[in-house]
């Protein structure tokens, strides 16, 4: 009897090598052990000489994947209390193979201005769901909010 490898473990295999490339001026380091998170993400900037300089900043980032353009992802209540008690910011990168794009929202910042704002019960429910509303496109800019989470 042989193995098989599903479209769900080729999908989430091609997720995470999409976002290790497009995350490649960064140091981007897998978190082998998952317990919540993927990768640990060490920004970093380009110095004038074509080197760069490594900040103190990091991240988490959490990657999910669907082959539909589905811009939500059902997190349970134990995901979401796991990630806003992080120090560093949160990340759930969510890839749609059919547009070929990445959506994400820093779950902090996302706990603090919607859930506890819209669903002050969200604790007390098994799942809660997220919107994924930006586009991965503009790493200047996902940086900038990065830094300021």
């Amino acid at each position: 009897m042989t193995k098989k490898r599903s479209k769900n473990q080729k999908l989430e295999e091609l997720s995470r090598s999409k976002l290790r490339a497009l995350l490649s001026d960064w140091i981007v380091n897998d978190l082998p052990n998952d317990f919540g998170f993927d990768f640990e993400v060490r920004l970093c900037s380009l110095l004038d000489s074509g080197v760069q300089e490594v900040s103190e900043s990091s991240f988490y980032i959490q990657v999910k994947a669907s082959m539909s353009e589905d811009k939500f992802y059902d997190l349970d209540v134990d995901d979401w209390i796991l990630f806003v008690s992080q120090k560093l910011p949160v990340v759930l990168i969510k890839y749609c193979e059919k547009t070929d794009i990445f959506y994400w929202e820093i779950v902090q910042t996302y706990v603090w201005d919607v859930l506890e704002k819209s669903y002050s019960d969200w604790k007390t429910k098994k799942k809660r769901r997220m919107k994924l509303k930006n586009k991965l496109e503009d790493l200047e800019l996902f940086k900038k909010y990065i830094l300021d989470a």
